[in-house]
């Protein structure tokens, strides 16, 4: 699913960016910043509608998934557990 934001970042960004063409109004930064920005909205949005994840519990409903990264840092098996149980 990320690929469709990729084609389409590519299709309004092109090689209008000023460091290929110096009429260009877009830098790089831009494009890397809209494209980072999709690409967490996306994997957030993927995690929320799977109702089988390891970043919310079972039977979680659809709202509480759609806060699954403030959950999934706050719950005490969750981010935490796993950076307690790192060696080291």
């Amino acid at each position: 699913m990320y690929s469709i934001w990729i084609v389409f970042l590519q299709a309004v960004f092109g090689m209008n960016v000023r460091e290929v063409t110096d009429d260009a109004t877009e830098t790089l930064a831009h494009y890397a910043a809209v494209a980072v920005t999709l690409t967490v909205l996306t994997a957030w949005l993927v995690v929320s509608f799977q109702s089988h994840s390891p970043f919310h519990e079972p039977g979680a409903g659809f709202w509480r998934r759609l806060a699954w990264p403030f959950h999934y840092v706050t719950r005490p098996s969750g981010l935490r557990q796993s950076l307690r149980s790192k060696p080291g």
